[in-house]
This record gives structure tokens, sequence and C-alpha cells, in this order.
């Protein structure tokens, strides 16, 4: 019989006894779950804070409040020739909405705009320099196609005056890859203390084998141990808005691929 406390509990003591190798692993498998659910976001993030050479243009888009932006988004985000696509704050939405009623008289449109504001989610779609006019216009229909005229209200298309691309290199390219940098690096630490917390735990199983009737007392205490931990962490970040699913998928499969290294028993030296 699978007694799923007894293997958890050897995966926390285990965690307790090497703090170092148990909670390093645990550190990184929490760090992982929020790089990978929340991948997407970092990346606006990060491409804000190390600005990166926009001499394609841009545009803006209102999407209405009932559709799924940040899914429109990842989507427009695979397309080529997009450089990057930031989801706007409530404070450029409402530039936008001035901007689009800019003919009206504003003080007896404010309340409207108010409520306007609260119906719509903004995005700001960015083309890589040799982006041709043709090929925006196509993302423009694209978009029109995934959530319908009637939900989408396009910008005009900007050019970009700033044409010396005079950030330095090294930020461009953090701008544009720095989530997946974070991903490779903490995969590398990851792999690194789940080697060390494995072969204890590997020590700790062959010692309650040779007294119990028990088999693979360390690989069942790995998987139950991480998939619970990967479980808690995911269904805590996704309820707080992580939702980068593909890229968790891998990780998940990389946690479940890296219990093969237990499945050699351990011999006492």
């Amino acid at each position: 019989m699978f007694h799923l406390g007894f293997y958890l509990k050897e995966f926390f003591k285990a965690c307790l006894k090497n703090p170092v190798s148990g909670l390093g692993f645990v550190f990184c498998t929490f760090a992982l779950c929020v790089l990978t659910l929340n991948r997407s976001y970092i990346q606006d993030e990060l491409s804000q804070r190390f600005v990166l050479q926009e001499s394609g243009g841009h545009f803006h888009a209102l999407v209405s409040a009932d559709q799924n932006h940040s899914r429109l988004a990842r989507q427009l985000r695979s397309l080529p020739g997009i450089n990057r696509v930031e989801e706007l704050s409530q404070d450029v939405i409402s530039e936008q909405l001035e901007a689009i009623f800019g003919g009206f008289d504003l003080g007896e449109t404010q309340e409207l705009l108010a409520q306007m504001r609260l119906s719509f989610s903004g995005l700001k779609v960015i083309f890589d320099h040799d982006m041709e006019s043709r090929s925006v216009d196509l993302v423009r229909d694209y978009m029109r196609r995934l959530v319908g005229s009637s939900n989408l209200t396009l910008g005009p298309f900007v050019q970009n005056q700033n044409e010396d691309g005079n950030s330095p290199q090294q930020f461009q390219i953090f701008a544009k890859w720095g989530s997946w940098i974070a991903i490779g690096l903490t995969t590398f630490v990851w792999v690194i203390f789940a080697f060390f917390f494995a072969s204890h735990l590997r020590k700790v199983g062959y010692l309650i084998e040779q007294f119990q009737r028990k088999k693979y007392v360390a690989l069942k205490s790995y998987l139950c141990g991480a998939v619970a931990l990967i479980a808690i962490f995911a269904v805590s970040l996704t309820l707080m808005g992580g939702d980068d699913y593909i890229i968790f998928s891998v990780f998940l499969i990389l946690a479940l691929m890296s219990s093969m290294i237990l499945l050699r028993r351990y011999q006492w030296e």
C-alpha cells in the first residue's frame, strides 16, 4: 500500500536535516514556478526597464474587458516582426480614450470616459525596425479576427523617431531575452540542488529499506515532495494571475525526469 503521508514526511525531514541542498531545492522550485508561469509578464517588465530600440514604430489597441487580452498579447508575441507587446496602465488607457474623444467637450464626457476606462484593457504593439506597412496591416487584421472588430479599437500606427539605437547592446539583449536567461540560470542552479538533495534522499531511503518492507523509498519521497511543492506553488501563482502554462509544463516534465537519478539503488560505501 502506498503511504503518501510517510513519503512526504521523509521528504521534508530530509529538507530540514540538509538545509543547504534541501531548502535550496525548495527555493529554486518556487523560483522556477514564478518564472515559468509569469514569463510574459516578467519579460514585459524587463523590456520597459531596459529600453529597446523601437525604430519600427508601434500602435495602441483597446480591447474589451470581457476579452482575454493576456492571451491576445501572447499570440501577438509569437508573430514574426513583433518586437514586443506591452500591457497598458489605466493612465495610458485614459490618454488613448481622450485622444479618441478629442473632438468632444471633455467637461461633458468625463463621466463617460471614467466608465469606458474600466471597460477596456490596453496593449501597445511594437514592431521591429524593418517591418513593412503591409505587414503592420496584416497584424491589425489578425487582431480583428481574434477578438472581433466590435471588441477592438486600434490607434494609428506611429513611426518611432528615435532611430539611432543608442541603447547599450547588452541592455537590448537582456530586454528581449531576460526572462529566458533567468529561467536558464535558475534551472541550472535547481539541477545542482536537486542532484545533491537526491543523493541525501538515496542514503535515507537505503536505511529505511534495510529495516522496513519498502522499496524505492528515495524515489517515492522525491516524487511526492516535488509534485506537492510544485502543485502548491502553481495553484497559488495561478490564482495571482500566472498563466504561461506551456513553459511551466516543460519545467514540470523536467522535475519528473530528474527523479530518474534515484532509480539506481544506493550502495553503502
